[in-house]
């Protein structure tokens, strides 16, 4: 028995587990609104989730960079346990063991925050290496050497992870600022969108990719691309 990540088994297990977890959509709504609630609520009370959000500069040496870590560190374990909390209540109702999960989104965490770190150099904004074209050449590197134990899988919920992303986003999108864009920006918004959905869509399932899988992948990049 493989004791790690098949790559050519991702796309079908992918649309299996959706297929086997039709509510994983509700919960990723119930917790983005969950979470927006929380944070207009506390921000009323006067306190912030701020604190929380927090990335990494851009850098040019590694003293630089070296330096944002050893102040911010407080910052970036709140961080990682407010998310780990999120994941390791959500992840079990899909039938991963909590332990699991946990390890498997620390190693997912690890991953993203040392390519948004790498994607912030001076080496990599000349060269136009943005963190996302680090993390899908990085996660393919992963998925085809089979260096993920199949054991942590619980936690690459692809998908789920896409879905809150989005909600999330949307939730920064004031109305107003559509008002502000007038028509003409929100048409030439609308048909990028709609042309960026599509084109992934395509791609995704020529690729083989599970139907529903490739919707939400072209969703996230309609959204969150063009955003």
């Amino acid at each position: 028995m493989s004791t790690t990540l098949d790559a050519t088994a991702l796309p079908a297990a992918s649309g299996e587990r959706l297929r086997r977890n039709p509510s994983e959509d509700w919960i990723a709504v119930a917790i983005g609104l969950g979470l927006t609630i929380a944070a207009l609520l506390l921000h009323r009370a006067g306190v912030s989730l701020a604190w929380i959000s927090i990335l990494p500069p851009p850098w040019h040496d590694t003293a630089q960079i070296g330096a944002h870590f050893a102040q911010k560190w407080p910052q970036y374990l709140g961080q990682f346990v407010f998310w780990s909390a999120v994941v390791g209540l959500v992840l079990p109702r899909f039938g991963f063991r909590t332990g699991a999960v946990l390890a498997g989104f620390a190693l997912v965490y690890g991953l993203s925050l040392a390519v948004i770190v790498l994607g912030q150099s001076a080496f990599a904004v000349h060269y136009n290496l943005e963190p996302p074209l680090v993390a899908l050449l990085l996660g393919l590197i992963l998925a085809n050497t089979g260096a993920v134990p199949a054991s942590l899988s619980g936690a690459f919920r692809v998908e789920f992870y896409i879905k809150l992303g989005i909600i999330l986003l949307g939730a920064t999108l004031p109305f107003t600022l559509l008002v502000w864009g007038g028509p003409v920006a929100i048409a030439q918004a609308s048909i990028v969108s709609v042309a960026t959905f599509l084109i992934i869509f395509a791609a995704a399932r020529v690729f083989g990719l599970d139907r529903r899988f490739a919707a939400v992948l072209g969703a996230g990049g309609a959204i969150c691309g063009v955003s």
